[in-house]
């Protein structure tokens, strides 16, 4: 069995001024002795490392491992899941809701607008979740409970994206696991919010406890102003001062985990090799040698979901760039740029060179 535990590593603060992907890789190509240069001195994204033998450019987190056509896959969430659904994989229920004006050489206005997802969320129940077909990072993602929300959420991804996602909740663990060349690379379990009141710790101060992000004032302010927040605390008269009494619970609970919402994560060393093969069989199908998975696993919160079959898994997502800042900020920043640099050494193996 690999052991899995919470995070709990050093962890230095990368130093600010450019993205925090760029920042991780730069610290990884000095773990191995790369020179690095930003060519895009006013944002940061475009760089360049240099081997000693050859230099390649990076775009942020964009992985350079994966070819062109298998990175536009996996991008676009409702073709991976038709993908992996097609080759006998369990992937999420969901429809897609077209922006009408969006097309302007084909013409799908017959099937565009929200009807797909009223239709599926009258056929499952409500809570549904909504969610742009081509964002990342939990970015729009919500659970909605009605058809009014259902549509302002549709609404809100149309701003940003031409297609919205309207899917069955998947319940379950819910798992992220990343992998290169067919080997395991970084990967967590993310759990919901709970605390418990020791009758002297502030509320914040049992948040910071429990996951030293919030910790940070800018991360902590992101997390107040999600709606979570107001319904959790501020609908009860507290503030992140309030001191819980001893045992008294209170959770931020929902549907969508993501780690740059609400939730937090325990991070793993590994996976048995069952739940290996199955994920690189995901990778055979979509041809990706860097990626991730987010899966939901049909165990309960205080199950091991390793003990499952992995052909029980529902694949929620893949991700053809998968970063490992999220790794860092939970405390492992060694497992952070070890992995990084691994996928900085891979590229060096790969023939594209600037």
């Amino acid at each position: 069995m690999v052991g899995a535990r919470v995070a709990s590593c050093s962890m230095p603060r990368i130093n600010s001024g450019l993205p925090r992907i760029v920042q991780l890789s730069l610290r990884a190509a000095e773990s191995l002795g790369y020179r690095t240069r930003i060519l895009d001195p006013e944002y940061g994204y475009l760089f360049e490392v240099d081997n000693g033998v050859e230099k390649r450019c990076f775009v942020g987190g964009m992985s350079p491992l994966n070819d062109a056509v298998a990175a536009r896959i996996a991008q676009d969430k409702y073709y991976t899941s038709m993908l992996l659904a097609d080759r006998g994989f369990r992937v999420v229920q969901g429809v897609r809701c077209l922006r009408a004006d969006y097309f302007r050489v084909d013409d799908f206005s017959d099937r565009a607008g929200p009807q797909p997802g009223i239709d599926l969320a009258n056929r499952v129940g409500y809570p549904v979740i909504v969610k742009p077909n081509r964002m990342a990072l939990g970015r729009d993602v919500v659970a909605v409970h009605d058809e009014s929300s259902l549509l302002r959420a549709i609404e809100t991804v149309w701003k940003g994206d031409y297609l919205a996602l309207v899917q069955r909740v998947a319940w379950g663990a819910d798992v992220r696991l990343d992998f290169l060349d067919g080997t395991f690379l970084a990967g967590y379990r993310r759990h919901p919010i709970r605390i418990v009141g020791d009758g002297r710790s502030s509320l914040r101060a049992l948040l910071v406890e429990l996951d030293r992000r919030f910790a940070d004032d800018e991360t902590f302010g992101r997390r107040k102003a999600e709606p979570i927040w107001k319904q959790v605390v501020l609908s009860r008269g507290w503030d992140e001062n309030t001191v819980l009494a001893r045992g008294q619970r209170v959770s931020f609970e929902n549907p969508v985990l993501n780690l740059n919402r609400w939730a937090t994560a325990e991070v793993l060393d590994g996976v048995p090799d069952r739940w290996l093969r199955f994920c690189l069989s995901v990778a055979e199908v979509t041809g990706l040698r860097h990626f991730g998975l987010d899966l939901r696993v049909p165990a309960g919160e205080d199950e091991d979901w390793r003990e499952v079959s992995p052909d029980k898994t529902v694949i929620i997502e893949v991700n053809a760039s998968p970063a490992l800042v999220q790794l860092h900020d939970l405390g492992c920043q060694d497992k952070a740029i070890a992995g990084q640099a691994r996928v900085l050494r891979a590229a060096f193996s790969s023939p594209s060179v600037c």
